[in-house]
């Protein structure tokens, strides 16, 4: 019996572009939007899409926020990137520098830094989402009006993010509140 031959990348593409020659030029538009599309879905915006959606995210009062607290406590530049969101940064500062620790079980402990390391590759819309809504698309606010606490910032964000994992995430463990 013979072994299964598996196609190349360069066989694929090759067979990719000849079927795109054969659709009309509707059809052909139709496929890339689509593919597009797809694409986004699963691996998240190209990296100059990305790098827009995150410049235009940033300029949310929560991102803005968390840029004058980065500010504040003089966070230096591995913290400060304007590619990535403010929110996020602030709390890999807020970690790093232990002014914050994830409480709870060590198994909610490591989905919550699970959570947060693999965020930066999320389409930023999504994340954004985590922060500035509840589970039912509510908005919330996550400081009161009042002077800026970095780490009270950092914290209530964390809490967000744990209260999100806790509504959809059947998987995440809620034996203790965070602390």
């Amino acid at each position: 019996m013979d072994e299964p031959r598996y196609r190349t990348i360069k066989e694929m593409l090759e067979e990719e572009e000849a079927l795109k020659n054969r659709m009309s030029p509707e059809e052909r538009e139709e496929y890339e939007r689509e593919t597009e599309e797809l694409a986004e879905r699963h691996f998240g915006p190209r990296p100059e899409v990305r790098w827009k959606a995150v410049q235009e995210l940033n300029h949310r009062p929560l991102n803005k926020l968390a840029q004058q607290a980065l500010r504040q406590v003089k966070a230096g530049p591995e913290y400060t990137s304007p590619g990535e969101l403010y929110i996020l940064q602030l709390i890999q500062w807020a970690l790093a520098k232990k002014k914050v620790t994830l409480g709870g079980p060590r198994r909610q402990q490591e989905i919550l830094r699970a959570y947060l390391d693999d965020m930066v590759t999320w389409n930023p819309k999504k994340v954004m989402q985590v922060f500035e809504e509840n589970d039912l698309g509510e908005p919330v606010r996550l400081l009161e009006p009042g002077p800026l606490d970095p780490v009270r910032l950092a914290e209530e964000a964390i809490e967000q993010l744990h209260s999100r994992l806790t509504a959809a995430d059947r998987n995440y463990p809620v034996a203790a509140p965070l602390d």
